[in-house]
């Protein structure tokens, strides 16, 4: 029996099972919050400054670093199985776990093994959902925090030299980088159609925290953002059936990396343009040059400790680029598969017609060039839609689940 859309027709057993994909959705939810909520307490100064926060993130902590990683991999796998019927789709997921589980050994850090888990977990998962849930997390942590720095309930730090605050938090462009990627998902619930109102309050915000912290790029790049989707947020459409655009921005990580990787590998103060060039990025070609030749690239990653700081002679140790970050730390495997995934997310995108997504992305790749949060996915949840249903539709979620789990 199949489901007529025209008539709204639902077969009644499926009708009386739809309780189980209500779960299904739930339990990602619960999940995903849970992860979202532990990385960005931990990077406020709560637990720093007052008891109860700091027994709250040591119950956090044990959650997470006990049965959190079993209950999302079971939860991962049982998802694969149930939506992908074929022996050789099944294999290919487990393959990217096993890749990613291989890859956080390596370089000590089980978060990119978390990160692909919710991932592939998102699958068919309504992206509305993860950004509202992203929304009102962010928003949660973001705007306590900064009102008690402000208000001396948590210690707002001033950067010395460049006067930035750091506003409740353990570094400055962190705020920034919530309200930044907060914005992103915001613009993709409102379908790109942003008011007058919404566009001059979301820059009033954006010029203020570009004041209270000097972080040019996420200013530059939310600025551009907002302002492409309230002038042309009626006419992407048009724009997106132009099918260079598309083809461009399905290439447009691939080539973003390897510019990255090639002109921080070849970075020489001697050479002016290149100096000139540094001194533009705020020394990033510098710090990616020390960091490239100290490490290398690993197929699967290494262990590595960032420092924002100087020590000695040497020069910054941190790259801040979410392109070259993830080849050095993570591996050459790793950057590859992430780069199919965006991809991915653009074709998908374009291929279903969500071009609010196909854009406000294309954007956040742009913003990997100079900043490391792209890929992680506290800040950037689009990175979580590639396998999820990224139509506007919930009864085809309800379909699919229909002919593929219960006939």
């Amino acid at each position: 029996m199949k489901m007529n859309y025209k008539n709204n027709y639902v077969p009644t057993y499926y009708k009386n099972n739809d309780i189980l994909v209500k779960i299904f959705d739930l339990f990602y939810i619960i999940l995903l919050g849970f992860f979202l909520f532990k990385r960005f307490f931990e990077i406020t100064k709560w637990m720093q400054t007052y008891k109860w926060s700091e027994i709250l993130f040591n119950k956090i902590n044990i959650i997470y670093n006990s049965v959190y990683e079993y209950i999302l991999l079971s939860y991962t796998i049982i998802k694969i199985i149930l939506y992908k019927k074929k022996l050789y789709k099944i294999s290919l997921f487990l393959l990217l776990i096993v890749i990613a589980k291989i890859s956080g050994v390596a370089s000590g850090n089980n978060y990119i093994f978390i990160v692909f888990l919710l991932m592939i977990s998102a699958m068919n998962i309504n992206y509305k959902k993860i950004l509202y849930l992203s929304l009102v997390i962010n928003l949660s942590i973001l705007i306590p925090t900064i009102f008690a720095a402000k208000y001396g309930l948590l210690p707002n730090t001033i950067e010395v030299g460049r006067n930035r605050e750091y506003l409740g938090f353990i570094w400055t462009t962190l705020p920034v980088m919530i309200y930044c990627y907060t914005c992103f998902s915001f613009i993709n619930l409102k379908n790109g159609k942003i008011s007058m109102f919404e566009y001059v309050l979301i820059n009033l915000i954006n010029i203020w925290f570009f004041i209270k912290t000097d972080t040019r790029f996420a200013f530059l790049i939310l600025l551009m953002t907002s302002t492409f989707f309230f002038l042309l947020g009626n006419k992407i459409n048009f724009l997106a059936t132009q099918k260079i655009i598309p083809a461009l921005l399905l290439i447009f990580p691939w080539i973003a990396s390897f510019c990255v990787y090639f002109f921080s590998s070849i970075y020489d103060e001697n050479n002016k343009i290149l100096f000139k060039v540094n001194k533009l990025l705020s020394n990033r070609l510098e710090y990616c040059n020390y960091s490239i030749k100290k490490y290398g690239v690993k197929l699967f990653g290494q262990s590595i400790t960032w420092s924002g700081r100087r020590i000695g002679d040497e020069p910054i140790n941190y790259v801040d680029s979410a392109y070259l970050q993830y080849l050095l730390q993570y591996g050459l495997f790793i950057l590859i598969i992430l780069l199919v995934i965006c991809s991915i997310i653009i074709y998908q995108s374009n291929n279903k017609k969500n071009f609010v997504l196909m854009f406000s992305f294309a954007f956040v790749m742009v913003f990997g060039i100079t900043e490391q949060q792209m890929f992680w996915i506290e800040y950037d949840v689009l990175l979580l839609l590639a396998f999820s249903d990224i139509t506007n539709y919930n009864k085809q979620n309800k379909l699919f689940i229909y002919e593929n789990i219960y006939k």
